[in-house]
Order: structure tokens, then C-alpha cells, then sequence
């Protein structure tokens, strides 16, 4: 028997060693990526659940922010402006015109102004009833009244279409923003703009203020102020992201991008 007639059936057996092994490698490599495809699809599907699950939770909050603000207006505001006019008819049946008379009343509208202040703040009935356009302009008006701030706003809106949560989500940015840019930015000037090219819209808020450092800010998001990480983690919930351009010195400008999507911001 020659040397060849040996060693045929050795090259035969490691030929089959070396099919099984290879066969043993690809089903661990597409056992491991049908594992893994698996398991991604199912973290996508829980995230996926998990930003339903907050968005139902800003649909939930802004309907009891509707319920306590019409409370406080229907009960709290009417009860005032009773009140207001009850005093008023004792005074003039007793026929009393003092000071202490006249600092009544001016403490009453005080109260009664602060109540309706508040019933805007937490749901403000201009965004419900006319749109997010004349509730930002309102809100350029208290904001220049309040804090003395010139407020340019600027909207390019055909075509937007929204629905109660979408925006008051965006209504409660800007506004944040703009509390930021007057508390801790020391701006004196602000500009606001929107626009909306479907299906994304763009919302630029710009302050003249003393700026930041992003770099600084990325690594501690708390050194932005909390408004600006609540944005951002409401935002990822819509889908959206938020730019932060800021130089020190140079003021600040906010950029939040969102794409609107049927079914989730409008019907």
C-alpha cells in the first residue's frame, strides 16, 4: 500500500472536520445576529412604548392643568370678582370714601390680576382657543411689560397644524427659554422665530445675554439651567432635537427642530 493510498483518507477526514467546524461557525454567527437583531427590535419596541407612554403622561398633565386652571378661574376668580363687587356696594351704601377704602380695591385687583396671571400660566386659554401664534404674541407683551425685554417674534406658520399637547409642549419651551434668557442670560433683548415647512418646523430663540460655554454644558447639562434639560428630555419623546449655540459674552441661541407627525402632534 503506497503513501498516498494512507493519506487520502486522513485529507478526507479533515476535510470533514473542517466543513463541520465552518458550518458550526456560520450558524453561531447568524444564531448571535438574529440574537442581536432580536434583541434590538425589542429595545426599539420598549423605547417606542416608553415614549408613548410619556407622551400620554404631557397628554394627561396638560388636560389637569386645563381642569385646575378653569377651577381656579370658575371658583378662585369669580369668587374675587364678587368679593369686589360686594365691597364695592357696602362702601357706597355706608357712604365711606377713605384711604383704607381705596387700598381694598387696589389690593383687590392686585389679587384678582396675580390669579389671572396664574390661570395663563398654567393653561393659558389663548392657546387653546386661537393657536400657539396669539399665545406667543401675549406673551411678548407680558414679557416686555414684566421685565422691561424687547421681544421681536417672528412667525411663518402656513400650513401648521398641531394638536393641545404639541403646543403646549412648544408654547412651555419658548417661554422656558425666554425666563432663562431674563434670569440667567441677563438679556435685554430676545428674538423668537418659527418656522414650519412641512413636515419640520424650526423654533430659534436668540438672547443678547452674557452666553455660556456648550463645551462646559454637555458635560454637566445642569450648569444650563434645569428648563433646558426638561426641554430636551420632552423632546426626545417628539422625536426632536434641540442646538445650543452660545459664545460668552455674545449672547445665546437656542434652536429646537421637530418634525410633526400625524397621529402623535395632529389628527
Amino acid at each position: 500500500m503506497d503513501t498516498q493510498t494512507l493519506i487520502k483518507p486522513f485529507f478526507i477526514l479533515a476535510s470533514i472536520c473542517a466543513g463541520v467546524l465552518v458550518s458550526y461557525f456560520f450558524y453561531r454567527f447568524f444564531k448571535i445576529t438574529i440574537e442581536r437583531e432580536r434583541t434590538l427590535k425589542a429595545l426599539e419596541e420598549r423605547e417606542n412604548k416608553l415614549k408613548k407612554l410619556n407622551i400620554d403622561l404631557i397628554k394627561t398633565e396638560e388636560r389637569e392643568r386645563h381642569i385646575i386652571a378653569e377651577m381656579i378661574h370658575d371658583r378662585i376668580g369669580v369668587s374675587l370678582a364678587a368679593l369686589k363687587i360686594f365691597l364695592k356696594r357696602y362702601i357706597l351704601s355706608n357712604d365711606t370714601d377713605s384711604r383704607e377704602s381705596i387700598g381694598l380695591f387696589s389690593e383687590l385687583d392686585d389679587i384678582i390680576d396675580q390669579t389671572n396671571k396664574l390661570v395663563f400660566e398654567i393653561s393659558p386659554p389663548i392657546l387653546r382657543h386661537f393657536g400657539l401664534e396669539p399665545a406667543l404674541r401675549k406673551l411678548n407683551e407680558d414679557f416686555e411689560s414684566q421685565f422691561g425685554m424687547r421681544y421681536f417674534l417672528e412667525c411663518n406658520l402656513d400650513g401648521f397644524r398641531a394638536n393641545d399637547q404639541t403646543k403646549s409642549f412648544l408654547y412651555r419651551s419658548i417661554r422656558e427659554l425666554l425666563v432663562n434668557a431674563v434670569k440667567h442670560a441677563k438679556a435685554s433683548r430676545t428674538e423668537v422665530r418659527l418656522d414650519f415647512s412641512k413636515p419640520m418646523l424650526v423654533v430659534s430663540v436668540k438672547d443678547n445675554g452674557i452666553g455660556f460655554d456648550v463645551e462646559t454644558y454637555k458635560e454637566d447639562k445642569r450648569s444650563g439651567g434645569f428648563g433646558i434639560f426638561s426641554i430636551i428630555e420632552r423632546l426626545e419623546n417628539f422625536g426632536g432635537h434641540l442646538h445650543i449655540n452660545s459664545v460668552r459674552g455674545f449672547g445665546t441661541e437656542v434652536v429646537i427642530s421637530l418634525k410633526l407627525e400625524k397621529g402623535r402632534d395632529f389628527d
